[in-house]
């Protein structure tokens, strides 16, 4: 009878032992869904300032294209400007006009 008693209380101990094995096995599965969880929403955010990194970008090129073309007309204008002056001058004189101030 008692080697029979050991060996239920070994049983016992070793069910016991299993089960506190699955527990922590449950843990460590809990802990990984969540690291797997958080790795997933951290590619998402990653993803999410890359698209937003790529419009800017984007919106930058078309802000230097613009910016070029308003240079662009500002010195057609300025040369056009400086024409009509030169041409003004020109027929008026330079003594009644005083465009400095």
């Amino acid at each position: 009878m008692a080697s029979q008693e050991k060996f239920v209380a070994t049983v016992y101990a070793l069910f016991e032992v299993v089960e506190g094995l699955n527990n922590r096995l449950a843990s460590f599965q809990k802990y990984l869904q969540s690291l797997h969880d958080l790795s997933k929403a951290s590619k998402e955010v990653q993803d999410t300032q890359h698209e937003m990194s790529q419009k800017l970008y984007e919106s930058l090129q078309a802000m230097v294209k613009a910016f070029s073309e308003t240079n662009v007309m500002i010195n057609e204008n300025s040369e056009r400007t400086q024409k009509l002056l030169s041409k003004v001058e020109a027929y008026f004189g330079t003594t009644g006009l005083d465009y400095d101030n």
